[in-house]
Parts: C-alpha cells; sequence; structure tokens
C-alpha cells in the first residue's frame, strides 16, 4: 500500500471518529461520506493543511471560519447531516495532539477564572 493510501485510510478513519456522535444518526461516516468530505476539503483548503495542519504557517487554519464556511458545505455533501449548534460533538471526539497548542492556551486560560469546584 502506498503512503497516500495510508494517509487517505487514516484520514476517513478520522472522520468516522470525528462524526460518529452525530445525534441524528448514531452509525459511524461511511467510507463514501469519508471520501466526500475530504474531496471537498482537498479543494477547498491547501495541501499543508493535510500535511501538517498544527503548524503556525499554516494560516488556512485560523483564516477560514470552519464552521460557516466548511463544515456545513461539507457535511452537505454527505449523507451524515449535523447542525451548526452540534459542532461540538465533533471537537469533543478530538484528541489533544489534534488540538492547536494556542486552543488549549486559551481555553485554559478560560478554565481558570471559572471559580474551582472546591472553592466556596
Amino acid at each position: 500500500m502506498n503512503k497516500s493510501a495510508t494517509k487517505l485510510e487514516q484520514r476517513w478513519a478520522d472522520f468516522q471518529r470525528w462524526t460518529c456522535c452525530c445525534p441524528s444518526k448514531g452509525e459511524p461516516m461511511t467510507s463514501q461520506d469519508a471520501k466526500k468530505a475530504i474531496g471537498y476539503l482537498e479543494k477547498q483548503l491547501p495541501p499543508a493543511v493535510f500535511s501538517n495542519p498544527l503548524s503556525d504557517e499554516t494560516e488556512a487554519v485560523v483564516e477560514i471560519p470552519a464552521s460557516k464556511k466548511l463544515l456545513p458545505q461539507m457535511f452537505d455533501r454527505t449523507e451524515r447531516k449535523l447542525e451548526k449548534n452540534d459542532y461540538y460533538l465533533i471537537a469533543e471526539q478530538m484528541t489533544e495532539s489534534e488540538i492547536h497548542r494556542d486552543i488549549i492556551s486559551v481555553l485554559d486560560a478560560i478554565a481558570d477564572l471559572l471559580p474551582q469546584k472546591d472553592a466556596k
């Protein structure tokens, strides 16, 4: 199996994992839908997003509003429909290594502002 086929299989697995909790359909995204979704994203995003999505040089990650410009159109190409107010379900399935360190820093700073469970 060539390297590009292995990467595509990994992308399918990621899409299946990320979209398996869609409230309207409990089954994972099919390989056919994953191909459609990946194909759409490959046409919309520069190759650097796929080779190193968390790189600071990958400007598209911060410049393109995914919830408005990418995800609705991506899901429209699949049988798996997911409403914008359910996109948090995708993030919920991601591992820490899949989240940009700046996002983690901002979320940690927000968490530091919240009252601690033990504090009264």
